[in-house]
């Protein structure tokens, strides 16, 4: 008992001295087995040598991947400092005029301008009035937007940690192999695997579709004229990676371009969104994860849901995991065969 709890201990020391450190470690972790098989490829071109394949992974990783978020996140951060601004003060919102064309309609010209003044002024008096939450919702989403800098931040230091982790990443993998056989032999193995397999695949398809989304989506407003292109497009990204879809993009956009009298434009914006959100999310994730891990796509959305909910963005790659491994023990045990209980006459 005295070993035990003497073990027992050191284990908890370990775990009080790495917490602070455990979501970028966390980070570094999904990024190396992310970038595993493109580590694996630099390690064949450079003639098996670790550090320099190491080197190049993360300097793809970088330019790639880390890179463009660190800038486009330094560009948005007056842009949402307005929006915050005018957020938080609905008593300075001014009512928007209806639009031109809508005066012009035959017979119900008058009535739908009347119709759009009421609307709007109702939507007002509900946001400026006695309980309104929208100074409450700002400020969540200042606090948010201060989680998702520092997200940054922790994303920069994994990033660097993620060299030594790729440099001895045969020495990792063979520990974590020999760990997982201890603890659950065979069963441990493959659960080490399918969560080798979800990681990697969750982020090629989760963080891959959502850009392929954003850069689609880019395109639509583009060729629609909308302005603000590059927030728009950023936030089209950071809606699909937290599962919601983009359709605030593009029916905001489309309801823009009705109210400027541009009906053709609007229409166009509205059917390109749709089709490509539908098109991307609907199909080529789907496919991408679940050909890779096996997993119902359910798992993995509410994996993605539950997590970012419960541990924030890098829950969207831990809930999955976790989720798919409790999932597989789930159905290792259901078809496993009942172990028969002693006969009580013998």
């Amino acid at each position: 008992m005295l070993a035990l709890a003497l073990v027992a201990a050191l284990l908890a020391t370990a775990f009080a001295i790495l917490a602070p450190f455990g979501t970028i470690l966390l980070w570094s972790l999904f990024m190396s087995v992310t970038i595993w098989p493109l580590h694996r490829w630099f390690l064949l071109r450079t003639g098996g040598h670790p550090s320099l394949a190491a080197t190049l992974s993360v300097l793809v990783l970088l330019v790639l991947v880390v890179a463009p978020v660190v800038l486009a996140t330094v560009a948005l951060l007056p842009t949402l400092r307005t929006i915050v601004a005018v957020v938080s003060r609905p008593d300075t919102w001014t009512i928007p005029a209806p639009p031109g064309w809508m005066r012009e309609v035959p017979l119900v010209g008058h009535l739908l301008q009347g119709t759009w003044q009421e609307i709007v002024q109702a939507l007002l008096a509900q946001l400026g009035g006695p309980g309104s939450q929208t100074s409450r919702m700002a400020q969540w989403g200042v606090m948010r937007a201060v989680g998702t800098g520092w997200t940054i931040v922790q994303v920069v230091l994994a990033t660097v940690l993620t060299w030594p982790m790729l440099a001895g990443g045969d020495r990792g993998g063979a520990l974590f192999g020999r760990i997982a056989d201890r603890v659950g032999g065979l069963h441990g193995t493959h659960l080490l695997e399918l969560a080798t397999r979800t990681i990697r695949y969750v982020s090629v398809g989760i963080i891959g579709t959502a850009a392929i989304l954003a850069l689609v989506e880019g395109i639509g407003l583009w060729l629609a004229g909308v302005p603000l292109l590059a927030v728009l497009m950023v936030a089209s990204f950071v809606m699909d990676v937290m599962q919601v879809g983009i359709h605030v993009i593009y029916i905001g956009a489309g309801a823009w371009l009705f109210y400027a009298g541009r009906p053709g434009a609007a229409v166009f914006t509205l059917v390109w969104g749709f089709i490509a959100n539908n098109a991307i999310d609907s199909v080529a994730r789907p496919y991408v994860i679940s050909r890779g891990t096996g997993l119902p796509m359910t798992v993995i959305f509410l994996g993605a849901m539950g997590g970012l909910i419960v541990w924030g963005f890098i829950g969207v790659f831990l809930g999955p995991t976790l989720l798919g491994l409790a999932w597989t023990l789930l159905r290792v045990w259901l078809g496993s065969p009942p172990v028969a209980d002693p006969d009580p006459g013998i």
